[in-house]
């Protein structure tokens, strides 16, 4: 890790106004903001004016600090197990050295240190040796093993060289991949792969991996699914265009049902073919075979004259006489009726591109 924390001698100042606890800037006395670092961040100590020194102050808060502008710094509060209170004008704040600065810089001693040890070099021209933190190792220094970490000792079994960081630099022929083919844990095996297999590890992005593989894209499968000519239904009005991302598509078979092609029947031998009616008044062909009843009535008539007969003429006088009738009934009005059948409506798409 790099240090990050600045430094600056002599960095104490007052603040010129007081901040709340959860103030994220405080500035210093006019002027004075130069007495501290002027790039990068860095810790801080704030105190009461009541005392002269922050150990005498068991409330005082580390900060960390970063100037923002002239005498103004942002600040980040509570640190290094401290609490954020709030402070008055006057109060003291000063660039200090504290136990976070030191463990910054511990680590980064450390690092170096161990980043040292691997740069040294000692031996002679057959192996190189490394002395630090590694622990003192040899590496083989020519032939098919130069460079070749040598321990001196078999790793778990096996022989010198033969082991998972040998194996990184040795595989024995291409199409190779190292890893676990065997049950249960163990040595680094080579596995064999396939030219494709291969050429899979070898690709750079998702889309040459579906190359490789055969895999379609979404828009492919989708495609695949509803090829020009198909019909889309939903209880959606968004066209399909939009919901699937793929086609052209167009409002299909308003107000109509849908019915399967039937080649042995004239009206529905055809794709597209239409026909139906939402009402039919029937003609006298399509009426069931029904009867009437006959309906009975009479007329009266009134008479009166005289009989002539063989034997000569006389007189018969008035009177009247009842004529019975019958006549057959009728029945129905001759208005269409409805021809619907039980329906739901949804959206049909078909797709014409």
């Amino acid at each position: 890790m790099a240090i990050t924390l600045k430094n600056k001698n002599f960095g104490v100042s007052k603040l010129l106004s007081g901040i709340a606890s959860g103030a994220t800037q405080l500035t210093v006395l006019a002027g004075e903001g130069s007495k501290f670092p002027t790039s990068g961040q860095f810790r801080a100590v704030l105190w009461s004016q009541s005392y002269e020194s922050p150990i005498q102050d068991g409330t005082r808060e580390i900060v960390t600090m970063q100037l923002s502008a002239g005498d103004v710094f942002d600040i980040t509060r509570a640190q290094e197990s401290t609490s954020a209170k709030a402070w008055n004008a006057n109060d003291n704040v000063a660039h200090v050295i504290t136990a976070g600065k030191v463990d910054e810089l511990e680590t980064e001693i450390n690092a170096k240190a161990l980043a040292s040890d691997l740069a040294t070099h000692t031996g002679g021209t057959a192996k190189d040796q490394h002395t630090g933190g590694l622990g003192t190792h040899t590496h083989q220094g020519a032939g098919a093993e130069g460079g070749k970490l040598d321990h001196g000792l078999a790793l778990d079994g096996l022989a010198d060289n033969d082991h998972p960081q040998y194996k990184l630099d040795n595989v024995s022929a291409t199409d190779k991949v190292l890893g676990r083919q065997s049950a249960g844990a163990g040595a680094i095996e080579e596995i064999a792969c396939t030219a494709a297999g291969r050429a899979l590890i070898d690709d750079a992005d998702a889309a040459a991996q579906r190359t490789t593989l055969g895999v379609k894209t979404q828009a492919e499968i989708i495609g695949a699914i509803y090829p020009v000519g198909s019909i889309y239904i939903s209880t959606l009005s968004t066209n399909p265009g939009t919901l699937l991302g793929v086609g052209t598509w167009a409002a299909f078979g308003a107000g109509r049902a849908l019915v399967g092609l039937d080649a042995g029947q004239a009206e529905f031998d055809t794709v597209e073919e239409t026909g139906g009616a939402k009402t039919h008044a029937l003609s006298e062909a399509e009426l069931a075979a029904h009867t009437h009843p006959l309906q009975s009535g009479g007329v009266t008539k009134a008479f009166w004259g005289e009989q002539t007969t063989d034997a000569g003429s006389r007189d018969i006088g008035a009177g009247s006489y009842t004529v019975s009738l019958m006549a057959v009934g009728s029945a129905g009005s001759g208005t269409a009726h409805n021809n619907l059948q039980p329906y739901i409506v949804c959206y049909f798409w078909k797709r014409t591109a």
